[in-house]
């Protein structure tokens, strides 16, 4: 066989490997549309997932090539698997150790801004998933927004991976209003208002209040005053966090 023969068919096969390494989606389809870039849904919404776990973000890598939106082609998404241990179960069958959860991410090749928080998962990060089982593997139970993949930084909890199924709207709100092991008080303090209505909406007010009581007197001067205004916004019957307007009372499925 002549060597420019041999050099072209070693050519082609190298470029099969590597398109068909690159290509490693699962069979599922994105679930973005434009409305999911102009508000945020109820929590509740979030709340129906399967399974729902805390864990830190090892890794996230795009694993086949940037497409348009099935239902707005307008926004250009990568399909991506990430990485991540996990550190605890709330809610369903996620195992333990490290899991891969496909989805997609609003591509860094638009030029349109969304209007919202976009979901930009990176190495390090220690979140709340909401996850749902497609094809076979775990995937993000609502694509592109971040809404309420929050980050935590109450700090980290035991690793457990069994969950509590009559418990988790109580475990949820443990996991997010109980300090860990090396917290980040800044952190955790400007985003407790956000943590506060996840809870009240798992787990009701009355135990979201049993929960943010020690933390009204903590000894982090920037977690106390957050909290002891919280408490005071649940006493004078505000509601607390939440957003979004009337077009956004509705979930994506009803």
């Amino acid at each position: 066989m002549q060597p420019l023969r041999v050099c072209t068919i070693v050519a082609v096969c190298a470029g099969l490997l590597l398109a068909a390494c690159r290509e490693q989606m699962p069979r599922i389809a994105d679930d973005f549309d434009l409305k999911a870039a102009r508000c945020t849904p109820p929590v509740r919404c979030y709340l129906q997932a399967p399974i729902i776990l805390v864990g830190t973000v090892t890794g996230v890598r795009q694993v086949a090539s940037t497409r348009p939106a099935m239902h707005a082609p307008q926004a250009l998404l990568d399909p991506v698997e990430i990485r991540v241990e996990v550190e605890q179960v709330v809610k369903g069958d996620a195992g333990v150790g490290t899991a891969s959860v496909f989805g997609f991410l609003y591509s860094s090749k638009n030029t349109r801004y969304l209007g919202l928080p976009a979901f930009q998962p990176a190495p390090g990060q220690r979140r709340l998933f909401f996850l749902r089982r497609e094809a076979g593997v775990l995937r993000l139970f609502r694509d592109v927004m971040e809404n309420y993949y929050v980050v935590l930084y109450n700090g980290r909890h035991p690793t457990s991976g069994e969950a509590q199924q009559t418990e988790a709207g109580k475990r949820l709100a443990r996991l997010l209003l109980t300090l860990g092991a090396n917290p980040i008080p800044d952190g955790f303090a400007s985003n407790l208002v956000h943590y506060v209505y996840i809870a009240q909406e798992s787990a009701g007010a009355e135990y979201t209040l049993e929960l943010l009581s020690p933390l009204t007197v903590d000894k982090d001067p920037l977690i106390r005053k957050e909290a002891l205004e919280i408490r005071q916004a649940y006493m004078k019957g505000s509601r607390v966090g939440g957003g979004g307007n009337e077009d956004c009372t509705r979930c994506p499925n009803e």
